[in-house]
């Protein structure tokens, strides 16, 4: 058997070749996020800051079901796991807000790494157990998700509505067509390869997959009820459009912060909602500005909480 043993200029390139990678990566991503975001400030420049503000919604209630729509993921994916493993986490919910801090503030599957490495620390828990359950929760969410976004495309072709949204943005047509892909081949692929890839119980599989299907209608629920509140006139096609921009901008894997990006498709798309612009486009940047709000606080609050259950509390799920 032989061994190769590298050279210390050797060590010193690979380690200089994944520095230089890292940095590449996070500048491409800087710049990403940095284009977003004058994008954004170029839309609102055009309404006018001070227009802008005296056209954020008032409404109480608005921020309530924000907040309330926030808190819907982590508690869901608690509940998920409380399932899976069998052991209370109820304690352990810091921990799942930051997991969704990651996910949507930074980058897809960044939260999931985090988690991993946390439920590495508990004892009772294997790396098959954590690395099974994560990855049969997000195949189950991404089944959901799926097919909502074929479901929602299927109707808006039929009904035509998929000609008036691209005509209003002509630059989503690279979403459509992506989320639209990810969609009709993963669902398929999934259903019939569920055994292969799934390892849970046929009960505890379909318990996952009912939180997960509560979970996405009754966020996209509490969502139209939260713009209805600012614009009751709205008719319920119309927030169904902004619903489908959303479920396709969650199935492009990769794109950072997709609540600024869907953000920027919805100040684009506010022409197709019968109200002022300028009180259509303050009412997503309001919302936009409370969920990296919360984010911000989660992610201070979080940063001084560390949990760690006792070691009788965690048992084999099986």
């Amino acid at each position: 058997m032989k061994f190769t043993v590298k050279s210390a200029p050797d060590r010193w390139s690979h380690i200089f070749d994944r520095i230089t990678g890292h940095i590449l990566y996070k500048g491409l991503r800087l710049v990403f996020l940095v284009a977003v975001i004058v994008y954004l400030f170029d839309q609102i420049a055009e309404i006018g800051w001070s227009n802008l503000w005296g056209a954020l919604p008032r409404m109480v209630w608005f921020y309530v079901l924000g907040i309330a729509i926030y808190f819907i993921l982590p508690l869901s994916e608690l509940l998920i796991y409380r399932v899976i493993w069998g052991v209370g986490l109820l304690r352990d919910f810091p921990v799942f807000a930051r997991k969704r801090v990651y996910n949507q503030a930074l980058l897809d599957y960044s939260g999931e790494a985090y988690f991993y490495l946390w439920a590495k620390r508990h004892p009772g828990l294997t790396d098959q157990k954590i690395f099974s359950a994560v990855k049969d929760s997000n195949i189950l969410s991404a089944l959901v998700s799926n097919t909502l976004t074929v479901v929602f495309l299927a109707l808006f072709l039929i009904t035509g509505q998929l000609k008036i949204f691209l005509s209003s943005d002509p630059g989503s047509t690279i979403y459509f067509a992506l989320a639209g892909l990810v969609g009709v081949v993963m669902v398929p692929l999934v259903i019939h390869f569920r055994r292969q890839i799934i390892g849970l119980e046929a009960r505890t599989l379909l318990t996952v997959l009912g939180i997960h299907i509560i979970r996405r209608l009754t966020s996209m629920a509490m969502e139209v009820a939260q713009w209805a509140v600012v614009f009751p006139q709205v008719t319920l096609g119309t927030w169904l459009t902004f619903l489908t921009a959303q479920l396709l901008l969650t199935r492009i894997p990769f794109l950072p912060n997709k609540e600024l990006m869907f953000l920027g498709l919805s100040l684009a798309l506010a022409g197709l909602v019968n109200a002022p612009t300028a009180a259509v486009d303050g009412m997503f940047l309001a919302a936009g500005a409370l969920t990296q709000g919360l984010n911000l606080v989660i992610f201070i609050l979080t940063s001084f909480t560390s949990s760690l259950p006792p070691k009788a509390q965690f048992r084999s799920s099986g």
